[in-house]
């Protein structure tokens, strides 16, 4: 390091600049292995269903009323979906 900067910092001697060779190897060795350790942690973490598609399927529950009661009998239904509740474009085909 330039003297200057030395002098600026008020420093004689630079931290690392009397530390052996085999400490230094050994820090790395030690902060690589943290590094190892949480890089395994964060990927072992990431969900599973982030890797398994998505399902067609889907389950409703409610009613449904006719005149102000419940419906009886059987019905056809048509079920299509929109990008946004108002204003949205259709998603997919109607079923």
């Amino acid at each position: 390091m330039n003297r200057d900067l030395r002098s600026i910092a008020g420093q004689t001697k630079l931290p690392m600049e009397g530390a052996s060779p085999r400490w230094f190897a050994r820090m790395l060795s030690a902060m690589g292995a943290a590094a190892l350790v949480a890089t395994l942690c964060a990927v072992s973490l990431t969900p599973v269903c982030a890797q398994t598609p998505i399902g067609t399927a889907f389950t409703y529950q409610g009613s449904i009323d006719q005149s102000g009661g419940p419906l009886s009998g059987t019905a056809d239904f048509q079920f299509k979906l929109f990008g946004a509740v108002t204003g949205g474009t259709q998603v997919g085909t109607t079923q």
